[in-house]
This record gives structure tokens, sequence and C-alpha cells, in this order.
């Protein structure tokens, strides 16, 4: 770890692994980078501090294994980009930049009513969108490129922005 430079954090066991990360156990730091290789693998966010200065890297670049990424706590103002790429991500809650990107590259279900805001930064889901369940998302650019409610209809959904 390298707590200037970001926090990396490599699965290079094959077995399932849950990653878990302590923000309070070091000082200030810039991005939380996790790679997801070999095996399935469940990455679970609590919380991001609020208006802190770093940002979120979950990527599972190798397409190795079935992983998933939990957002079930609050991600409010991060300072840097968010990028979530994974094969499932589900999303409980409210996820906020301060005008970074917001990237969800994998399929999204919703299991609780959420919010993403990137406020004049760009909102991009690669995938499907479903859950019975309320979104609401806000930037200066909304794409979307997969279906949205295909398999389990949103409740709602409600976009601020220039959508794509």
């Amino acid at each position: 770890m390298n707590p200037l430079g970001g926090l990396v954090g490599n699965d290079l066991n094959p077995a399932a692994n849950i990653i878990e990360f302590d923000p309070t156990a070091v000082g200030t730091f810039n991005n939380i980078n996790v790679n997801l290789n070999l095996g399935d693998d469940t990455v679970t966010i609590n919380s991001l501090r609020e208006g802190g200065p770093e940002g979120l890297d979950i990527r599972n670049d190798a397409n190795e294994g079935d992983d998933t990424i939990h957002i079930a706590g609050p991600i409010v103002d991060a300072g840097r980009q968010l990028l979530l790429r994974s094969e499932h991500i589900t999303l409980a809650n409210q996820i906020s930049t301060q005008n970074p990107t917001v990237r969800l590259e994998g399929d999204v279900t919703l299991t609780s009513n959420s919010e993403i805001n990137a406020g004049t930064g760009a909102v991009i889901a690669s995938d499907t969108i479903d859950g019975a369940y309320d979104l609401t998302v806000t930037g200066g650019l909304v794409q979307f490129d997969g279906d949205i409610g295909s398999t389990a209809p949103l409740t709602d959904l409600t976009a601020a922005c220039n959508i794509v």
C-alpha cells in the first residue's frame, strides 16, 4: 500500500475472496484500486468518506470468475472518478461525486431506491439496469448503453441532464 499514491489490492487467489478495507486505518490517500482476477470475488462498499479527495476504481479486467460489487452504503462527494467494472453490480444507496465521472460497467441491480449524482460530470452505465426501485440520475451527461428494466422494471427513473 502506498497511502500517498493510492491503495491497491490484487486478488491472486483462485478461491472466492472477500476484500475488506477500513479507510480509518490510513491517512490521506487519492484512490482505492481493487483489481479482481481469479475466482469469484465480492467487494462491498459500506461507505466512502464524505467530501474526501479519493476516488474508487474496482475492475475485473481479466474476466475470470463471477464477480460482484455491492454498493451498500453511501459514497458521498467523491473527489475523483468512480469506476465499477464487474459482472454484477448491486446498488442500494447514493453515489455522488464533486463532478468527476461515474462509470458502471456491468449488469446493475437496484436493491433499494438509489441515486447517482455526478454534478456536471458524466454518468455512464454500459449494461442493463434492473430492479423494482426508484433510480435518480444527475449529471452533465447521462449515457445508458444497455436495457433499463428489461427483466425487473424500475419503479421510477428520473434523469436530470443531457441524455444520450
